[in-house]
């Protein structure tokens, strides 16, 4: 879950406004640990001597420039939430800010300042569960770059199966040559077309829950030929959706000789 909101950086150079800020998070009991600069210049000398803000409250006209600028060179890495707060309401400086990164924008009032720690909060929480999105989404992406490695790389052939409708979403080179066909004539197909073709209600792992390791099937070519293979299938969940990856080999040799 998103963490408590414990570092504010303030870049503010009047002041009677950082103040009424200060007094502002003192009067609600919120405990946080406020650090105030007068210029962009000591505000990044600050971070860079290792103060790490969870968020920051800037005035958007500063002695040495522009309240946003705090956030070039740390916009790759995401590294904080900002709040741009004006004297005047400006639609214009409003757009300007939200376009530079900022995450809210305050005209100045005694009202407004006194209710700036409700806004830092939801500020805070919000930039949270944005962190959470984009890591979900980085680990999706990681875990599909590995899939897509695996599925270039094996020597077996390897199918990836959606769970909910059975259909083959993707298989790799030596998949679609045991196959016999081209890998856009087999992606979209149920998996049942070619890979063990048994009735609906009795797949060993989506319909009776049972794992399958080295287990012997058969599979279908595209002209029809069964051929025994030694299949795997590894549950895998991408992007919040079920998959099934299958991994298997033609085993009719050594099934032939074991016969013989």
């Amino acid at each position: 879950g998103v963490q408590r909101l414990q570092r504010i950086l303030l870049v503010e150079d009047e002041q009677a406004h950082a103040e009424h800020i200060a007094r502002a998070f003192e009067s609600r009991h919120i405990q946080v640990e406020l650090t105030t600069s007068s210029s962009l210049k000591k505000a990044r000398n600050l971070i860079d001597e290792g103060l790490q803000p969870d968020l920051v409250i800037t005035d958007w006209v500063l002695p040495d420039g522009r309240g946003h600028e705090l956030l070039y060179g740390h916009e790759e890495h995401n590294a904080f939430p900002i709040i741009i707060m004006t004297s005047h309401g400006n639609e214009q400086v409003a757009v300007e800010a939200m376009k530079a990164g900022a995450l809210d924008y305050v005209v100045k009032s005694r009202v407004t300042l006194s209710n700036l720690p409700t806004a830092a909060e939801r500020v805070y929480r919000e930039w949270g569960y944005g962190q959470e999105r984009k890591n979900a989404v980085r680990e999706v992406r990681k875990s599909e770059a590995r899939i897509k490695t695996i599925l270039k790389t094996m020597q077996a052939g390897v199918v990836m199966v959606a769970a909910q409708t059975r259909v083959i979403t993707d298989v790799n080179r030596m998949a679609a040559t045991m196959f016999g066909a081209p890998k856009e004539l087999i992606i979209g197909k149920v998996c049942h077309e070619f890979l063990c073709p048994v009735k609906r209600g009795e797949c060993l792992p989506l319909d009776l829950g049972q794992t399958m390791d080295n287990t012997e099937r058969e599979m279908l070519t595209a002209k029809g030929r069964r051929v025994p293979i030694l299949k795997s299938a590894t549950p895998v969940v991408l992007n919040g959706r079920e998959y099934l990856l299958e991994s298997f080999i033609d085993i009719s040799e050594p099934k032939r000789t074991r016969e013989e």
